[in-house]
């Protein structure tokens, strides 16, 4: 492990420039109080949403010590930093993050003051400047994982796709730029950690980061070491200094392979992660979400679709997709997952019949727990948002008349109608499933019970088969699956059960 003393100047500075972009919804919370919605967004001075380099770099804090064992170039507390028990004791992080600028619509990234009529006049920038560039609702929960009566709240976020410029940087010695060099490429390679999330809502489908690509599929991540010592190296950091941010200097910086931004290996990983695919193929209607916009011509229906942007990045424009693209929250298939996953837990532990709030749920090891403000845990399964294009799909939805039910008989409310439109068949979800095998259990990291992950795999195959239905009106027949597959990344398991056993038969080698 390399030792670094206390000076605070050292010669050569490392930064890697890089280039994320929204992989699903993102939300970074401001914290201010706003009478509209319940979560705004964090903003710079042009009122546009950024990157908090203080959360960017808690994230991969986190991440490292994660993967601590893969790192060789000391441990997490040596590059970030720790606070000591007393005044005197410490040390500042190595590690420095700057604010992530977003992009405009000519993939440039804004630094410095936009006149309130440039940004009006930039369609990304107008969009993200607005109050909400999407809203998503959400209900409270409480300990049983059902809905909270009269807890409703909303919480604004960027859409997919907006990117954002940002530097890494940190000092070093001039007898250690290839062991600093490689730490700093090894720190990039968090950003495509599978569980990797920022801002708020992670567990819900939101907050995944990628690296941005060029045309031809490469990383926009480039790298470079510069020693600051003698008229060359001062030259070498005033035209760093002076360049505009996200200005890739040819001579300074030396492009990233696309092997250099792929994520550790997730065996070093305490939590060990396990992706999967899923793809489901529905029987006939769906809907998910509230929206706004109609999807057919003529009437507008009472309950229509959710729709929201997507910004695209054809030769390098930005293309703002508003129309015939709805969300797949990982809300709502996780929703339809807990309870049946319940089930099937209980009955393989043989615990059936009422539980008291204040004992949880048998699958809160999976699916996280909120009790009070001091106590609860995240679930160890992440499921990403996914967005559907039905632009050249001709029968995409249609409307439909229903008649109002009087809660009290169960009979037809008199002369009350109402319509709704769901969206026909045509597409296939395709949802990305990532699933932790180590998750906090009362604190410690520990590998989740193999019967929780059993149930899971057989709530998932509930789904596929058509035995359980996702978003609004199943009682009526929506939300059915035709068929299903999950397919995992790892093509020597079938199952997260079989990941498990993999993982089970590893520890005891």
């Amino acid at each position: 492990m390399i030792e670094y003393d206390d000076t605070l100047l050292f010669p050569v500075r490392h930064v890697l420039r890089i280039v994320l972009q929204t992989a699903t919804p993102l939300s970074i919370a401001s914290g201010d109080a706003n009478p509209d919605h319940d979560v705004s967004l964090f903003r710079d001075w042009n009122g546009l949403p950024c990157l908090s380099g203080t959360c960017v770099a808690g994230v991969l804090r986190a991440l490292h010590e994660d993967y601590a064992g893969w790192f060789n170039a000391g441990s997490t507390a040596a590059v970030f930093g720790f606070a000591g028990h007393r005044v005197d004791t410490g040390r500042a992080s190595r590690l420095m993050v700057s604010f992530g600028l977003v992009h405009d619509a000519a993939d440039r990234p804004v630094d410095g003051f936009r006149a309130p009529e440039a940004i009006a006049s930039d369609p990304v920038l107008r969009l993200l400047a607005s109050a909400a560039p999407i809203l998503r609702d959400h209900v409270a929960i409480d300990g049983r994982g059902v809905a909270r009566e009269g807890l409703k709240f909303d919480r604004s976020a960027c859409p997919v796709g907006v990117r954002f410029s940002l530097d890494l940087a940190i000092d070093g010695e001039a007898d250690h730029i290839a062991e600093d060099a490689k730490l700093l490429r090894d720190i990039a390679r968090l950003f495509a950690v599978p569980y990797a999330r920022f801002g708020g809502a992670g567990r819900r489908g939101l907050g995944r980061l990628a690296v941005a690509r060029e045309a031809d599929g490469a990383p926009r991540a480039y790298a470079a070491a510069i020693d600051r010592r003698g008229s060359a190296g001062r030259d070498a950091w005033r035209r760093f200094r002076a360049a505009d941010a996200g200005h890739v200097d040819s001579a300074l910086f030396t492009a990233l392979t696309a092997e250099e931004v792929e994520p550790p290996p997730a065996s070093f990983s305490r939590r060990h992660p396990v992706s999967a695919t899923l793809r489901l193929q529905p029987k006939g209607f769906w809907r998910m979400g509230q929206g706004d916009i109609s999807w057919t011509a003529g009437h507008v229906p009472n309950q229509m679709p959710l729709t929201e942007p997507v910004i695209l990045w054809p030769n390098g424009k930005a293309r703002i997709v508003e129309r015939d693209v709805t969300p797949v929250p990982g809300a709502g298939i996780k929703g339809a997952l807990v309870h049946r996953a319940e089930f099937h837990l209980r009955r393989l532990r043989g615990r059936f019949g009422t539980v008291a709030p204040e004992h949880g749920r048998e699958a809160d090891c999976l699916f996280g727990a909120v009790r009070d403000a001091a106590s609860g845990s995240a679930g160890a399964l992440l499921i990403d948002d996914a967005w559907l294009d039905f632009t050249n799909v001709e029968a995409k939805a249609a409307n439909r008349n229903r008649t109002s039910i009087d809660r009290h008989t169960g009979g037809v409310r008199l002369q009350v109608l109402f319509s709704d439109q769901a969206l026909w068949r045509e597409k296939t979800l395709t949802l990305s499933l990532t699933l932790l095998l180590r998750h906090p259990i009362k604190n410690p990291l520990v590998p989740l019970p193999v019967e929780a992950v059993r149930a899971l795999d057989w709530a998932i195959e509930d789904l596929c088969e058509g035995r359980l239905a996702i978003g609004a009106h199943e009682s009526g027949g929506d939300g059915v699956m035709e068929r299903g597959e999950l397919i995992m990344d790892d093509p020597a398991t079938a199952s997260f059960s079989d990941a498990h056993t993999a993982l089970a038969k590893a520890a005891t080698a």
